[in-house]
């Protein structure tokens, strides 16, 4: 008896929990304070933007490709078996 009355307590709490956190992210309030956030948030990147420097390119001819292919193709011999004979 007291065990069951224990569980549909335990499940009312859960549900009460779920419905307010629910309806707390879905109210008019927090909705405006979320756009309110992202508006702000986007003024300040625009603002941050227009503040960088332009910094000249001057890595011209700095990287040189490698391709592997002026090497000879050595085949090294890579067997497991010698290891464990040594």
């Amino acid at each position: 008896m007291i065990k069951n009355i224990f569980l549909v307590f335990i499940t009312i709490i859960i549900f009460l929990f779920f419905f307010f956190v629910i309806s707390t992210y879905v109210s008019k309030n927090n909705v405006n304070k979320v756009d309110i956030n992202k508006k702000l948030v986007e003024k300040k990147i625009e603002e941050n933007l227009d503040n960088l420097p332009f910094l000249p390119n001057d890595t011209k001819d700095v990287i040189q490709f490698n391709s592997g292919y002026d090497n000879d193709n050595i085949k090294i011999k890579r067997n497991f078996w010698d290891l464990l004979k040594k």
